[in-house]
């Protein structure tokens, strides 16, 4: 059943899918490539993260950029280690 809010919802860009009578908020979706592509520093970042910055996490998680920004430190983290390295 769609209701009034929801309409309100999705025109303001939030998108729905539906699970038997329900609707459910499509968040932050991925497929499984991306993910794959954190590595081990972006894992350990996110856990981190969502520790001792719970609301920074839920923030980058509704924005859709957590899984971007784990990259990121997936990516500068194997700069250091080979800096390190050398």
């Amino acid at each position: 059943m769609i209701t009034k809010e929801t309409t309100l919802f999705e025109k303001n860009g939030i998108r729905y899918e539906q699970r038997g009578d329900y609707l459910y908020p499509v968040l932050g979706a991925c497929d499984n490539a991306t993910i794959a592509g954190v590595g081990k520093y972006g894992t350990l970042w996110m856990t981190w993260l969502f520790e001792l910055d719970r609301k920074l996490h839920h923030q980058y998680l509704l924005e859709g950029v957590l899984v971007e920004k784990a990259i990121e430190f997936q990516e500068y983290a194997c700069e250091l280690e080979e800096q390190i390295i050398n």
